[in-house]
Protein backbone atom coordinates (compact mmCIF):
# COMPACT_ATOMS: atom_id res chain seq x y z
CA UNK A 1 0.00 0.00 0.00
CA UNK A 2 3.02 2.57 0.90
CA UNK A 3 4.16 1.96 -2.51
CA UNK A 4 1.08 2.45 -4.64
CA UNK A 5 1.44 5.59 -2.15
CA UNK A 6 4.48 7.16 -3.65
CA UNK A 7 3.89 5.77 -7.01
CA UNK A 8 0.28 8.16 -6.79
CA UNK A 9 2.54 10.85 -5.42
CA UNK A 10 5.20 10.55 -8.04
CA UNK A 11 2.62 10.33 -10.96
CA UNK A 12 0.73 13.55 -9.72
CA UNK A 13 4.42 15.48 -9.19
CA UNK A 14 4.98 14.35 -12.92
CA UNK A 15 1.75 15.58 -14.59
CA UNK A 16 2.12 18.60 -12.49
CA UNK A 17 6.01 19.34 -13.79
CA UNK A 18 4.85 18.30 -17.35
CA UNK A 19 1.71 20.92 -17.16
CA UNK A 20 4.11 23.40 -16.15
CA UNK A 21 6.91 22.77 -18.71
CA UNK A 22 4.41 22.79 -21.25
CA UNK A 23 3.07 26.33 -20.91
CA UNK A 24 6.89 27.43 -21.71
CA UNK A 25 6.50 28.49 -24.79
CA UNK A 26 6.05 31.22 -26.70
CA UNK A 27 1.89 31.43 -27.02
CA UNK A 28 1.44 33.00 -30.87
CA UNK A 29 -1.69 35.54 -31.05
CA UNK A 30 -5.26 33.59 -31.92
CA UNK A 31 -7.02 36.00 -34.83
CA UNK A 32 -5.92 37.58 -37.71
CA UNK A 33 -3.16 39.81 -38.65
CA UNK A 34 -5.69 42.95 -38.14
CA UNK A 35 -6.73 41.99 -34.72
CA UNK A 36 -3.54 41.74 -33.35
CA UNK A 37 -2.25 45.58 -34.69
CA UNK A 38 -5.41 46.80 -33.24
CA UNK A 39 -4.56 44.62 -29.64
CA UNK A 40 -0.87 45.69 -29.75
CA UNK A 41 -2.20 49.24 -30.12
CA UNK A 42 -4.69 49.40 -27.66
CA UNK A 43 -2.05 47.70 -24.94
CA UNK A 44 0.78 49.94 -26.41
CA UNK A 45 2.55 46.95 -26.81
CA UNK A 46 5.16 45.87 -29.77
CA UNK A 47 4.72 43.14 -31.95
CA UNK A 48 6.57 40.21 -33.72
CA UNK A 49 5.87 38.62 -36.54
CA UNK A 50 7.28 35.51 -37.32
CA UNK A 51 7.45 33.95 -40.75
CA UNK A 52 7.33 30.62 -40.93
CA UNK A 53 6.86 27.53 -43.40
CA UNK A 54 6.17 23.95 -43.72
CA UNK A 55 9.08 21.48 -44.06
CA UNK A 56 11.35 24.33 -42.82
CA UNK A 57 14.50 22.72 -40.23
CA UNK A 58 15.01 26.47 -38.59
CA UNK A 59 11.87 27.35 -38.27
CA UNK A 60 11.19 24.12 -36.49
CA UNK A 61 13.87 24.82 -34.46
CA UNK A 62 13.23 28.16 -33.49
CA UNK A 63 9.94 26.62 -33.09
CA UNK A 64 11.09 23.87 -30.42
CA UNK A 65 14.25 25.27 -28.55
CA UNK A 66 14.25 29.10 -28.95
CA UNK A 67 10.72 29.91 -28.37
CA UNK A 68 10.76 27.21 -25.42
CA UNK A 69 13.35 28.85 -23.49
CA UNK A 70 12.03 30.54 -20.36
CA UNK A 71 14.30 33.78 -20.74
CA UNK A 72 12.45 34.08 -24.16
CA UNK A 73 9.16 33.02 -23.05
CA UNK A 74 9.00 35.56 -20.70
CA UNK A 75 10.94 38.65 -22.56
CA UNK A 76 8.22 37.88 -25.38
CA UNK A 77 5.03 37.58 -23.31
CA UNK A 78 5.52 40.25 -21.08
CA UNK A 79 6.83 42.50 -23.90
CA UNK A 80 5.16 41.72 -27.09
CA UNK A 81 2.48 39.87 -28.73
CA UNK A 82 3.80 37.46 -31.38
CA UNK A 83 1.79 36.57 -34.55
CA UNK A 84 2.93 33.32 -36.55
CA UNK A 85 2.74 33.58 -40.66
CA UNK A 86 3.17 30.74 -41.93
CA UNK A 87 3.38 29.48 -45.51
CA UNK A 88 1.36 28.74 -47.50
CA UNK A 89 -1.54 29.91 -45.90
CA UNK A 90 -3.46 32.95 -47.89
CA UNK A 91 -2.99 35.50 -45.01
CA UNK A 92 1.23 34.37 -44.63
CA UNK A 93 0.99 34.79 -48.14
CA UNK A 94 -0.34 38.54 -48.08
CA UNK A 95 1.92 40.02 -45.43
CA UNK A 96 4.85 38.13 -47.18
CA UNK A 97 4.14 40.20 -50.23
CA UNK A 98 3.28 43.40 -47.99
CA UNK A 99 6.71 43.15 -45.90
CA UNK A 100 8.84 41.81 -48.46
CA UNK A 101 9.93 38.43 -46.99
CA UNK A 102 11.67 35.91 -49.21
CA UNK A 103 13.44 34.06 -46.86
CA UNK A 104 12.76 31.83 -43.94
CA UNK A 105 12.43 32.08 -41.07
CA UNK A 106 11.91 36.11 -40.65
CA UNK A 107 11.27 38.06 -37.52
CA UNK A 108 9.67 41.70 -38.20
CA UNK A 109 9.33 43.13 -35.26
CA UNK A 110 6.71 46.56 -35.30
CA UNK A 111 6.38 49.45 -32.93
CA UNK A 112 2.12 49.74 -31.59
CA UNK A 113 1.42 51.82 -33.97
CA UNK A 114 2.82 49.93 -37.00
CA UNK A 115 6.06 51.18 -37.79
CA UNK A 116 9.05 48.24 -38.54
CA UNK A 117 11.61 48.52 -35.88
CA UNK A 118 13.58 45.21 -36.40
CA UNK A 119 14.45 42.28 -38.52
CA UNK A 120 16.24 39.10 -38.56
CA UNK A 121 16.36 36.84 -41.39
CA UNK A 122 17.21 32.85 -40.63
CA UNK A 123 17.04 30.48 -37.62
CA UNK A 124 18.30 32.55 -34.35
CA UNK A 125 19.58 30.54 -30.90
CA UNK A 126 18.50 31.98 -27.43
CA UNK A 127 21.51 34.31 -27.28
CA UNK A 128 20.82 35.90 -30.83
CA UNK A 129 17.22 36.67 -30.36
CA UNK A 130 17.62 37.67 -26.74
CA UNK A 131 20.57 40.12 -27.33
CA UNK A 132 18.44 41.65 -30.41
CA UNK A 133 15.06 42.23 -28.58
CA UNK A 134 16.61 43.71 -25.74
CA UNK A 135 18.77 46.45 -28.26
CA UNK A 136 15.09 47.29 -29.22
CA UNK A 137 13.82 48.40 -25.84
Amino acid sequence: MKGFLNLFILGLFLLAFNSVSAQEEIRFFKGSFDQMTATAASENKCYIVFFTKEHCPPCDRMKEQTFADPEVVTLVTEKTLMYEAEMPEFDAIDLAEKFQVTAYPTLLVFSPRGLKIGEMIGGQSVTSLITFLEKLN
